[in-house]
Order: C-alpha cells, then sequence, then structure tokens
C-alpha cells in the first residue's frame, strides 16, 4: 500500500492547481492516482482530519471553505527594482530559502517519478549545452528553478512560489544590466540535481548555497567595476 500521508500531500497538491470545490467521485480519483480505492480512503480520513475535506453521504467529497491551504501576498505591493543592488540581494535570500525548503521536502518526502526526474534531467542538459555555446540560458534556468520547486510536491510551497514569481523572476531578466549573470552557477546545477537523486541532503544545501554565492559574487564584482 502507498503511504496514505504522501497521497494526502498529492490532492492537497490537485485541490489547490484544479480549484477544487468538491472532489471527483473516489472510483475515478484513485485511478488518477494510481491507487487502490482503500489507500484513498485513508488519505481522505487524513484530509477529514485535517479540516480541509467534509464528506458528506450521498453527495460527495467537499473542499473545507475555510481551508487553509492558500497563502496570499500581494507582489504588486513591492517595487521590483532590477537595478537595485539590496534588492537583488533580498530577492536572492528568499529564493534560496525556498528552495532549501523544497530540496528538504524531495529527499525527506517526495515520492519523485521516473517521469518527473527525466523532465528536469532534460531541462538541465539543454541549460549545459546553451551553456557551452554561450547561448543566452536565462529561461531556461529559471525552468530548471521552478522545476525543483514542484518536485517537493509541497502544495504551499508551490502555491507560495508561484504568488511571488514576478518578484523572484527578475534573476533572470539581467539585473543590474549583467547580460550574463549567473552564468558561472550553472556548473553547480548539475552537483545539486545529483544530490537530489542520491537523497544527500546536506550536498544538496550546499549546492543551491554555492549556486547564490556565486550570483551574489556576480553582484560584488559588479559593484567593483563601477566603483574603480
Amino acid at each position: 500500500m502507498k503511504n496514505p500521508w504522501k497521497i494526502a500531500n498529492e490532492i492537497k497538491k490537485m485541490i489547490v492547481e484544479k480549484s477544487w470545490k468538491k472532489l471527483p467521485p473516489e472510483r475515478k480519483l484513485a485511478k488518477d492516482l494510481g491507487i487502490s480505492r482503500n489507500t484513498l480512503r485513508e488519505a481522505l480520513r487524513i484530509l477529514e482530519y485535517e479540516k480541509i475535506i467534509s464528506r458528506k453521504q450521498g453527495k460527495g467529497t467537499f473542499v473545507e471553505k475555510n481551508r487553509n491551504l492558500k497563502i496570499h501576498i500581494n507582489p504588486s505591493s513591492i517595487e521590483v527594482e532590477t537595478h537595485n543592488v539590496e534588492f537583488i540581494f533580498d530577492v536572492l535570500e528568499v529564493r534560496w530559502g525556498l528552495e532549501a525548503s523544497a530540496v528538504r521536502s524531495i529527499i525527506l518526502h517526495a515520492d519523485i517519478s521516473e517521469k518527473e526526474w527525466e523532465r528536469i534531467e532534460r531541462i538541465l542538459e539543454e541549460l549545459e549545452e546553451r551553456h557551452r555555446k554561450g547561448i543566452a540560458s536565462g529561461e531556461v534556468d529559471k525552468e530548471f528553478h521552478k522545476s525543483i520547486i514542484e518536485l517537493s510536491h509541497n502544495p504551499i510551497l508551490i502555491d507560495l512560489y508561484k504568488t511571488i514569481w514576478t518578484l523572484i523572476s527578475i534573476i533572470w531578466k539581467y539585473p543590474l544590466g549583467v547580460p550574463h549573470f549567473g552564468d558561472k552557477s550553472i556548473p553547480y546545477h548539475r552537483d545539486l540535481l545529483e544530490a537530489l537523486k542520491r537523497k544527500d541532503l546536506d550536498q544538496a544545501i550546499k549546492a543551491i548555497s554555492d549556486i547564490v554565492e556565486s550570483d551574489l559574487k556576480d553582484i560584488l564584482s559588479f559593484i567593483q567595476e563601477k566603483g574603480a
């Protein structure tokens, strides 16, 4: 039997992504998740205990209106300053925190499918190829980091990342006017993916830190050049 706690987490993710007010019939949901109905019922009991859903006999399973799955933040209230050094530092710090949390979830809790591993491997290979050829890789790098968050299977973390996506995205839009900002960090992306596959939490966190520290060095180099 698959872990019902993991199945419950997967259903939470589906509730957020699909904006469900009512869950599909048990037979269909079990089929979509690739599990038995007994396992599904165990997962639903967990969600019912957490007051995320309520089951009404003869009517179906409904998502509670007061469920606390969505995180409401208004990023439009924050001015995006792509040429402000302090602002870029703050964004990198937030991204590090989110990705460190994602890495922990991936290694300790998430059940990653072969298809998911193959997808992020393809993204990384394209990123590495562009880096070798000196081709702009910002959009591919952005997709890689977004995929790391999605691999966590943590619906709250994914929702938070999506909510502040406008702010996070400035890292890949040549902040400070540096056309190849972040390129030096690309080799560390392979270290990160390999550590995740080995379930090596310490090395995965180190790889994330190496990526961010490399980006910070780009900023410091920019400051030194401007001050020269």
